[in-house]
């Protein structure tokens, strides 16, 4: 090599501080819809304890989302955009649009609709905000994700206040049971 030769490029994109506080604004977003969707949640479960519990339950609500989703797209394509969606063509596409919703959709929302059903929605937003340990764990080796410090910071502080929130509902008489098994 000589001292010539140019240094490759990144293919990753430079990001600006206003980047960085959209995305912030978003988490802190996504975090306040999560915290009332789970109280919410919580008591709808309940509420529909008398008409077949937590699958009833779920299915209505995947139902909802599949028809607003359904909606959102048909407005989307009729547009007749190069950049629109398309649905699937084959019958292996259909198959594997079934397993995405069938795996990471119903089976994965029933389970946490049942413990919901069973536990409380401290305890159950614990256990469910707990789920970035488990994606930082498996981010790594999966998809060769680098762990920072931040990371490690941000991960530490969210189960720092969950701890807290928790220890002071364990302290008023909340006590884990079959719903945070689920």
């Amino acid at each position: 090599m000589t001292d010539t030769m140019e240094r490759p490029r990144s293919t990753v994109p430079s990001r600006s501080p206003h980047d960085r506080r959209v995305g912030i604004g978003i988490a802190v977003a996504t975090a306040v819809v999560s915290g009332i969707a789970v109280a919410i949640n919580g008591y709808g479960v309940r509420a529909w304890a008398d008409h077949g519990g937590s699958a009833t339950y779920t299915t209505a609500k995947n139902l909802v989302a599949a028809f607003v989703l359904v909606a959102a797209l048909a407005m989307v394509t009729a547009r007749e955009s190069r950049e629109g969606f398309t649905k699937p063509r084959s019958r292996s596409q259909w198959a594997g649009l079934a397993a995405i919703a069938f795996v990471g959709g119903s089976v994965p929302f029933l389970l946490f609709f049942e413990g919901l059903s069973r536990a409380t929605s401290t305890n159950a937003a614990f256990i469910h905000k707990s789920l970035i340990v488990f994606v930082a764990l498996l981010a790594v080796p999966l998809l060769g994700e680098k762990l920072r410090v931040w990371h490690y910071v941000a991960i530490a502080v969210l189960l720092w206040g969950q701890a807290m929130d928790f220890g002071s509902v364990a302290a008023a008489g909340s006590r884990l049971g079959t719903g945070t098994m689920i």
